[in-house]
């Protein structure tokens, strides 16, 4: 594998699944032998490559699989073999959750905290506007921030 100029050899157990309608879902990648302490690996083998904003931002400028795997599969097999030898990542650690999606939309994106903002009230409006159009709409009741339809 050549990845950014490094070679890196080896095997590894994985296993890529590639949605019939890629590039509009994402493909999954799984690893099931990778370095003790890595994170990023969910119990299933599932990878965290990145944000679902950074992929989904990629493939609509990328829409390829080869560019999908080069960006991201590659990046992580050697992420692998480097944590690995040196027990840390070779590119920084970002965070799950909305630390993660904040640092990839104020570093990566160039984003202000304000247009960040922006961005997450307009999410959440849109929630809220859809559930209350559910309810009264449809008829449907929400329990417990889920939502139930009698059809």
């Amino acid at each position: 594998m050549d990845y950014d100029g490094h070679i890196a050899q080896g095997e590894r157990n994985i296993k890529l699944t590639i949605p019939k309608n890629f590039p509009n879902s994402i493909s999954k990648f799984y690893v099931y032998d990778y370095p003790e302490h890595i994170e990023h690996i969910y119990q299933d083998g599932n990878v965290c490559l990145a944000t679902i904003g950074e992929m989904i931002y990629f493939l609509n400028e990328n829409p390829s699989l080869i560019a999908f795997i080069e960006k991201f599969v590659n990046a992580f097999i050697y992420t692998l073999d480097w944590f690995g030898k040196y027990k840390t990542y070779p590119f920084g650690d970002r965070k799950h959750g909305y630390k993660g999606l904040l640092d990839y939309y104020l570093n990566d994106l160039k984003l202000t905290k304000e247009q960040y903002r922006e961005i997450v009230f307009t999410i959440i409006s849109t929630e809220v506007i859809w559930r209350v159009f559910v309810v009264l709409v449809k008829g449907c009741e929400i329990v417990m921030a889920n939502i139930y339809c009698q059809l």
